[in-house]
């Protein structure tokens, strides 16, 4: 298996502006590259059921416990030929490969080259004896292109392009029409084996906890389901919600069962984990009122949770936001909203008090009047 990248470029005429060649240039390539892409359908050349497996060909056991979730597994993509005609020679194929994490967050690598099925360059088909060297082995596991494949991630490819010749000796490159060649801008999923997975998210209100199926490999369409939440039950469901009651660690175990139609049976994998559901974050503030604005400053009554800032509803009351004393001194009177906003196990809370700040002025004889006492200096 040999790939192969190769550029090439056309010298031109020095009184051709740089700029705008190089504008044309990519221009044309991309139009000519998606006019072709977008109309490469034929048939008689194909390549289906991808899988990953070791450098004999054989598909990872999904049994074999010697890989864990995130370990990198070094082996090769594999598709098989097919189609109505054998007459194929010298493939081009150009592709993208993506995994995916548990969090849904893709990893993209670009593979572009020339298939060659003479591995040790004898001049003889390595997958098949009988045919020549160069020509597209039907039916066979073909090593398309290593790859480094992290344990338990979806893989997909996309962006699916492959050309061919009839002839044979023909030099490989990548097809300038619309025939002998095929595209597949969606792609295809690469069978890898069965990795039960699951993410979860706890309801930062309460102890309620959601259960996200992630896993993959085998037959998704097929997927069986068997989680164990221990004395909280047991459940079938793709992605259940579970309330734990109260705070603590948790075992979870999620089996996932297809029927694998290769081997005519039945494979499952189960993962165990153990989670942590925790308390939901409080605190509490609060201020003497009413309070004076003449001088000084006035300090917080703070529980609970700590590490976060305050914020007042008005300019016009000056806090600091990191401690919540108010200065009097610089505040306006007037009712005000103050909210305390913090964070804990990932969730952001806030809590409120309302602090009022009267005039100092003297009373008028209103019965009704809020003022602040003036203490009468001793003499």
């Amino acid at each position: 298996m040999i790939w192969k990248t190769t550029n090439s470029f056309k010298e031109t005429s020095k009184r051709l502006n740089p700029l705008r060649f190089l504008l044309f240039l990519a221009f044309f390539s991309i139009g000519l590259s998606n006019g072709l892409n977008a109309q490469c359908n034929s048939q008689n050349v194909t390549l289906t059921n991808f899988y990953f497996g070791d450098a004999n060909g054989n598909e990872l056991d999904p049994y074999d416990d010697q890989y864990q979730i995130g370990d990198i597994v070094n082996g090769y993509i594999y598709g098989t030929f097919g189609g109505t005609s054998t007459n194929g020679y010298s493939v081009f194929l150009e592709y993208n490969l993506i995994t995916t994490d548990e969090n849904g967050v893709e990893t993209s690598e670009s593979v572009t080259g020339c298939l060659d099925f003479d591995k040790d360059n004898d001049n003889v088909n390595d997958y098949d004896p009988n045919l020549e060297a160069n020509q597209i082995p039907q039916g066979v596991p073909i090593q398309l292109s290593n790859f480094s494949w992290v344990y338990g991630r979806k893989l997909e490819i996309r962006n699916f392009y492959m050309s061919w010749k009839t002839n044979p000796g023909s030099i490989c490159e990548r097809g300038t029409r619309n025939s002998q060649c095929y595209s597949s801008p969606f792609g295809y999923t690469v069978r890898t084996p069965l990795v039960a997975q699951y993410t979860y998210t706890q309801n930062c209100d309460n102890y309620v906890v959601s259960f996200t199926d992630v896993t993959t490999g085998g037959d998704p369409a097929t997927y069986e389901y068997d989680w164990d939440f221990g004395s909280f039950g047991i459940s079938t469901e793709p992605n259940p919600v579970i309330d734990f009651l109260s705070a603590g660690d948790y075992e979870v175990s999620l089996k996932v069962t297809y029927y694998d139609t290769q081997i005519e049976d039945y494979i499952d994998n189960t993962y165990t984990e153990t989670i942590s559901v925790f308390d939901p974050g409080v605190a509490s503030i609060s201020y003497d009122s009413p309070l004076c604005s003449i001088e000084g400053s006035a300090s917080v009554t703070h529980t609970g949770i700590t590490g976060g800032y305050f914020e007042a509803s008005s300019t016009d009351l000056v806090i600091n936001s990191d401690t919540g004393t108010v200065d009097l001194s610089n505040s306006i009177a007037g009712t005000y909203t103050i909210t305390y906003n913090y964070s804990a196990n990932g969730c952001d809370y806030s809590t409120d008090t309302s602090i009022t700040i009267n005039d100092p002025a003297a009373p008028t004889g209103d019965a009704l009047q809020s003022f602040c006492a003036i203490d009468t200096p001793t003499v």
